[in-house]
């Protein structure tokens, strides 16, 4: 199964309703934002020191990661930036858009 097969069976049986076909763009859109929005705050603290003041450990490290990733989900799934909506605008746009 690739993934364009995986999208397609998680969406529901509308008949093709452009809100059936909104909502993954729409997940998409939130998901390459809290991408971004966790790349951000990961470049904030590298070359520091650890957030428990000790040194980097692989602990900390993935304490710190599952946290940044955590915060980004939520910032983003509030509106975020401003980022998600764009994306899913022209996703949602060149959907639309006809071959010639």
């Amino acid at each position: 199964m690739n993934a364009i097969d995986g999208i397609q069976a998680s969406l529901p049986a509308a008949g093709g309703s452009a809100l059936a076909a909104a909502r993954p763009l729409q997940q998409a859109g939130q998901q390459f934002e809290a991408l971004l929005i966790s790349e951000l705050l990961r470049m904030t603290h590298s070359g520091e020191e650890s957030w428990l003041g000790s040194g980097e450990d692989s602990a900390s490290s993935c304490a710190m990661g599952v946290a940044e990733e955590s915060l980004a989900q939520v910032i983003s799934s509030q509106g975020g930036f401003g980022l998600g909506s764009l994306v899913t605008k022209s996703l949602t746009a060149a959907s639309h858009e006809t071959p010639q």
